[in-house]
């Protein structure tokens, strides 16, 4: 009896759930299972399709390994894990493009920049930064944003000094930047990346050099200046860096890392001297080497060695040759930036073309040099541009041609020298913007260089044909003799001595 009456009562309790509508219930849940089996249908399918993928791009990216030669990895490392971080990083596009031309015979490590828009040794930074691996070849590297990529623009001046007791610090005191005309701060300032000669120490301790005609320091709180400037990077390869003896030039490398200033050509021991040291912009990685020539007949600056600090010195030939060709190996462009001649020359010496052919030979692909407190100028060493003296850029009293040297690199890889126009005159360094004064300059540089051809725009050409009669293609040509220019003469004929001061 009790059997049939529950039995009654689950009966009932059925027809009501139909009735109310309770097992209607059923057909959602019916549906919310079949996307869910749906979606893992579709997961199932795209993993299925990854899966299928996956092997594809590792087998694109053996391909590569397999088949490129090391010129093409810039002799770098590169495994399986390179590779993947390429395709993470750029897409498996940028593999198949690879490949592609690998295919065809292409090995040109070019292509790397030209599908990633970075250069295999910009690529290798990036990855050793990123997985922290080989941290030694991304420590003291520049790294900067170019303004515009498919024109570099890197920007060379000479000598300045900010001692407080010699022409320029003393005028100047606590306004110095009031001495750069605006054109001048704001080329460096834009420029991707600047560099200047500091000829002079930032210290307030050690004794001056007895017996030295000249001797040159700074407070070492006036280092930050130079980042007003929009300077990067200095050469302490020269020989007033060393006027107050280990003490001062050991001031001189703090100050200058306390302001963020980069420096090349000097440190604690030979292997910090004669270090190089990379720029990365705009994709590609720029190798700068500094040495000095100065002092031949004295000894006031120190050469670096093993365990004592001081500069590099040209002199260590050996050296100085093992860096370059180890820049050359590691970078996409090397300039040598040295401290050479004779002062007061406006016309370069032998000793300087000895050096200059020296840095072709072991891998230059610029040379700029300075020291003379005259801007000099230029010839071409199996294409490589030799600018031999940029000349004072903030350093004398006298009227003087200088120059903002400019080396351009553009889209394709091409590299151009290009000597901005600029005079310091009135201890104040300005760009010249009158044609009649541009021209005038431009005749000067033409005089007092060798086989070179000069367009409007101040880009030097190698130029073999200047000595036969006919219609140059370039708006200034060297061996016309437009003037006569002659040593230790400034602009307006007046004396000065060596260093460029009116006497």
């Amino acid at each position: 009896m009790k059997k049939k009456c529950l039995e009654c009562v689950v009966l009932l309790l059925f027809i009501f759930a139909l009735t109310h509508g309770i097992i209607q219930n059923t057909q959602p849940l019916k549906e919310t299972k079949e996307v869910q089996t749906e979606y893992e249908e579709k997961t199932s399918q795209v993993t299925e399709k990854s899966q299928e993928t996956e092997p594809e791009v590792q087998d694109l990216e053996n391909q590569i390994l397999r088949t490129a030669s090391g010129k093409f990895f810039q002799k770098y490392p590169v495994d399986e894990a390179f590779m993947g971080w390429i395709e993470t990083k750029y897409g498996s596009g940028v593999l198949q493009s690879l490949y592609t031309q690998l295919e065809n015979g292409n090995q040109d490590p070019d292509l790397w920049y030209r599908f990633t828009r970075n250069s295999m040794h910009v690529l290798w930074l990036m990855y050793c930064r990123q997985q922290q691996y080989m941290s030694y070849s991304y420590e003291d590297v520049i790294w900067k944003e170019a303004s515009d990529p498919a024109c570099i623009r890197l920007d060379f001046v000479g000598d300045i000094c900010l001692d407080e007791n010699w022409c320029t610090g003393k005028t100047a005191k606590n306004h110095m930047a009031d001495y750069f005309s605006d054109e001048v701060k704001k080329e460096l300032i834009s420029a991707d990346f600047t560099m200047a000669n500091n000829e002079f120490a930032y210290t307030t301790r050690g004794q001056r050099q007895v017996g030295k005609a000249y001797c040159f320091r700074a407070d070492p709180k006036d280092a930050g200046f130079l980042r007003t400037l929009g300077i990067d990077m200095v050469s302490v390869a020269n020989n007033h860096v060393f006027d107050y003896g280990e003490q001062g030039f050991l001031d001189t490398l703090d100050a200058l890392h306390a302001a963020g200033i980069s420096y090349s050509g000097g440190g604690r021991n030979l292997t910090e001297a004669s270090a190089v040291r990379y720029v990365v912009t705009g994709g590609r990685k720029i190798a700068i080497v500094s040495a000095t020539e100065i002092e031949r007949f004295y000894h006031f600056t120190q050469k670096a060695q093993k365990e004592k600090p001081g500069v590099l010195k040209t002199q260590q030939e050996e050296v100085w040759k093992k860096e370059l060709k180890r820049a050359k190996k590691n970078s996409d462009y090397v300039i040598a930036y040295v401290h050479w001649g004779t002062e007061g020359k406006i016309h370069y010496g032998q000793d300087q073309t000895e050096i200059a052919d020296l840095c072709v030979k072991a891998g230059a692909d610029a040379v700029i040099g300075g020291h003379p407190h005259r801007l000099q100028g230029v010839e071409f060493i199996k294409n490589v541009p030799v600018a031999y003296s940029v000349g004072n850029f903030w350093f004398s009293t006298g009227k003087l041609y200088t120059t903002i040297a400019q080396i351009q690199i553009d889209d394709s890889g091409s590299l151009k020298l290009r000597m901005i126009p600029c005079i310091q005159d009135s201890l104040t360094p300005s760009i010249l913007t009158e044609k009649k004064q541009i021209k005038a300059f431009y005749h000067y540089l033409a005089d007092i260089s060798n086989h070179v051809g000069i367009d409007e725009d101040g880009f030097f050409y190698p130029y073999k044909n200047v000595e036969k009669p006919g219609v140059s293609p370039y708006a200034y040509t060297s061996g016309r003799r437009y003037g006569q220019y002659f040593d230790d003469v400034d602009l307006d004929l007046k004396s000065i001595d060596i260093v460029g001061n009116l006497q």
